[in-house]
């Protein structure tokens, strides 16, 4: 889930995957207009994952996907060839 911040979680899943994401369409995300604290701040309980280009998504969810970036060579989070700074909660240690 994202509850953390779409932005944090993409970053914890570039990382863990040691790969790149280009973020290219945040406002698909959300149903209403984009804003910072929308990725940054949480408690949006959704999944977040990768998929192949090529997989096929079941009928039963397929509606309910946004795509809103693309796996990329290097690490990271990018937007319009910039990095992207991971912003959201983070827990105490």
């Amino acid at each position: 889930d994202v509850s953390d911040g779409v932005l944090l979680d993409l970053d914890r899943l570039a990382r863990a995957s040691r790969v790149g994401i280009e973020l290219t369409d945040l406002a698909a995300a959300i149903d209403r207009a984009a804003d910072a604290e929308t990725f940054s701040g949480g408690e949006d309980y959704v999944l977040l994952f990768t998929r192949s280009p090529d997989t096929e998504l079941p009928a039963a969810v397929a509606g309910d996907v946004r795509v809103i970036g693309r796996v990329v060579d290097g690490e990271g989070l990018w937007q319009g060839g910039v990095r992207t700074a991971p912003v959201g909660f983070r827990h105490a240690p």
